[in-house]
């Protein structure tokens, strides 16, 4: 403004030297001009208020822009989030079917199991009543055969033959030693033979079993074993009979005692392992019933542990056992039973390898309790076993 009035100044000095013509011209001129700016000013202000109000609109814009990108990474995460959710949901569910194939699958193999068992167990039914006739049989053929043996030696005594004295094959009597409280079981100078016949079966037989302590009677020869045997429980037949020599049982002398006395009086002792496994062949009940009176379910469950069987319990039928959970059943019960002596006859034939060494890891622990008595064919079994008094047969 102050410039407009300067030159306005201007003008009016220089119309001062002008006719009236060229001051109304120069009059005219200024009123233009001041026109012309006051129509400038106002455009100027209403292009600065475009520009105002534009330059809002542009930030709005830019702020509107950046809030939509803002929701729609929103979205895509959101979006991300449900897909892994997805991914998750379908695995939980591949799972859970896998896991109900898997179910359905043990579920049918099981069943499979119980068919076979269930065939197995018919099986071995049938052949224990085979083995019952064959015994029976057995059974009677060796009765013939004692009848047979008694009939043809009288047949000779009448026609003049006879026998050499029995006497005359035996040494001199021996002087029985004292009996040693050391010793549970004591075998002094026995001699065992059949009726009718001059030769041995056992002869001259010294063996003793300590307390609390492990003896193995090896033998090539099963056999003498086997009569071994019958002649500790008194078991053998009325064809066989011990000649000469004494059996002491904690001291108490087992030859004139009757079977059934005997039974009552020496059976407290000791008990073997085809003992019970025979109990257990026979028995058609459950297992508790044929054990009773020799283990109680306690002591059977832990030495079955300890055997490496597992035993989950008793009020269960015999039947449903293989005959190789009898054999690790029937040696637990040897040790369950607590009797002084545990009697593990053959246990190469009954038990499985595994069995079999956790048999000889027990043996060999110094924890063990009561005197043991193994009788085998086996020569490194009898090896196997630390600190056990060996004799061979």
């Amino acid at each position: 403004m102050a410039t407009d009035s300067g030159e306005n100044s201007k003008l009016s000095a220089l119309s001062d030297g002008v006719s009236a013509r060229e001051a109304r011209f120069i009059k005219r001129l200024n009123s233009i001009k001041e026109r012309r700016l006051k129509e400038s000013n106002k455009e100027n202000s209403a292009f600065a208020k475009r520009l105002d109000s534009g330059s809002y609109f542009i930030g709005d814009s830019k702020i509107t822009e950046i809030r939509l990108k803002e929701a729609e990474l929103d979205y895509l995460l959101t979006i991300e989030k449900l897909k892994h959710r997805l991914l998750e949901e379908k695995e939980n569910l591949e799972r859970a079917v896998r896991d109900r194939r898997e179910a359905e699958r043990a579920l049918a193999e099981e069943e499979e199991i119980r068919k076979r068992r269930l065939v197995i167990d018919g099986r071995i039914e049938e052949l224990k009543e085979k083995i019952d006739e064959v015994s029976e049989k057995l059974t009677a053929e060796t009765a013939a055969e004692s009848e047979a043996r008694r009939k043809l030696s009288e047949i000779k005594e009448e026609s003049g033959i006879r026998k050499p004295a029995v006497s005359a094959s035996l040494p001199a009597v021996k002087k029985y030693e004292k009996y040693d409280r050391a010793n549970i079981i004591e075998i002094r100078d026995v001699y065992f033979k059949r009726k009718g016949e001059t030769e041995f079966l056992l002869k001259g037989l010294n063996l003793s079993v300590k307390r609390e302590r492990i003896t193995v009677f090896y033998s090539e020869s099963k056999e003498k074993l086997v009569w071994l045997r019958q002649v500790l429980n008194k078991s053998y037949g009325s064809d066989v009979r011990v000649v000469r020599g004494i059996v002491r049982i904690d001291g108490k002398e087992t030859g004139g005692a009757p079977r059934d006395e005997f039974k009552e009086t020496f059976g407290k002792y000791m008990i073997s392992l085809s003992q019970i496994y025979g109990i257990l062949g026979r028995a058609k009940g459950k297992l508790k019933g044929a054990l009773r009176g020799i283990c109680d379910d306690g002591r059977l469950k832990a030495f079955c542990a300890l055997f490496g069987y597992t035993l989950k319990g008793t009020n269960v039928s015999v039947l449903r056992f293989t005959s190789e959970e009898l054999s690790d059943i029937a040696l637990a019960a040897v040790f369950a039973s607590g009797r002084d002596v545990s009697i593990v006859d053959f246990p190469e034939e009954y038990l499985q390898k595994g069995a079999l060494a956790e048999l000889i890891s027990y043996l060999n622990k110094p924890s063990r309790q009561n005197a043991a008595l193994i009788m085998t064919t086996d020569i490194k079994l009898a090896g196997a076993i630390e600190e056990a008094k060996v004799y061979k047969i």
